[in-house]
């Protein structure tokens, strides 16, 4: 079958006879869709000499045409199969043609991927044209190019939140449920991940710097004391227990403590004449000795 020739007796007939969109409330009132001739994936504008106005069926009809005189364009196959499971339900479409579409998915969707990991990537580009060590100059230089164009103030989204967005788009009510149920997802997704988690020396010193000179407000302190009054505390009714309780050193263990302590310096009390470790001394003699004023 000549499948581009049925395709361009579909748009001539349709041209010919100076079709035009009416009024619903009119009474030769037909409905119509507009069709790209030539289709913008493949440089079609939207001049009026590259659009023509067809019936539900015929625009379909010229849709699963396309796929036929185009083969193998991944945006000719996804217009067809959004066009066959469209939401508003326009099209009421054969099995066969069902079948087709998503034959016709599965297909676009495992030769991008295979195309892809083949090495079809901006990267692999550069690679293959360049070399590797060029190639990935170049690739470098792409994805700083693409930081700096959407970088601070050039983001468009510089300065919003997600949530003023959604605000803007569904209204507050909407907006405050999609931002509690975000809440919610994030704190399910990140629960129980940081235990046992070691941070590095320049995270610590990283989270240390970002922290210098903050204080909590009143309303937050509140909180907290809120969340661990009472019950709430973990440690409520519990009396806390040394972790030394019930265990005793190995007698090796005890040896070696016994070698640190008779090396550990001392000092001589003036008052009493006695030496002591540095720590007894400065705790109870010195200036604290009992034997000061005697």
């Amino acid at each position: 079958m000549n499948y581009q020739k049925v395709y361009n007796n579909i748009i001539y007939k349709a041209k010919s006879e100076n079709r035009k969109k009416l009024s619903k409330t009119n009474s030769v009132y037909i409905y119509y869709e507009n069709h790209h001739i030539l289709p913008k994936c493949l440089g079609g504008t939207n001049d009026p000499e590259n659009l023509v106005l067809l019936t539900a069926r015929e625009h379909f009809i010229c849709h699963k045409l396309l796929t036929y005189i185009y083969p193998g364009n991944r945006k000719i196959y996804g217009a067809f199969f959004r066009m066959t499971f469209n939401k508003n339900k326009k099209y009421n479409i054969s099995l066969k043609d069902y079948a087709y579409a998503r034959e016709l998915n599965s297909k676009n969707y495992i030769e991008f991927n295979t195309t892809h990991k083949k090495g079809k990537s901006y990267k692999y580009q550069m690679i293959e044209k360049y070399g590797k060590d060029e190639g990935l100059k170049k690739e470098i230089e792409y994805k700083n190019k693409i930081s700096e164009n959407t970088k601070g103030k050039k983001n468009p989204m510089y300065g919003i939140s997600v949530y003023e967005v959604w605000v803007k788009k569904y209204g507050k009510t909407e907006a405050d449920k999609r931002k509690e149920k975000r809440k919610q997802k994030t704190s399910k997704s990140l629960k129980g991940k940081n235990i046992g988690k070691k941070y590095t020396k320049n995270a610590k010193e990283k989270n240390r710097i970002s922290h210098i000179g903050k204080h909590h407000s009143e309303k937050t302190i509140q909180l907290f004391k809120e969340q661990r009054k009472g019950e709430k505390n973990p440690m409520y009714g519990k009396h806390p227990i040394s972790p030394m309780k019930g265990k005793h050193h190995s007698e090796k263990t005890i040896k070696i403590l016994q070698e640190k302590a008779k090396n550990r310096p001392k000092l001589k009390c003036k008052y009493c004449n006695k030496e002591f470790t540095v720590s007894m001394h400065n705790l109870w003699h010195g200036e604290k000795c009992k034997y000061k004023n005697l």
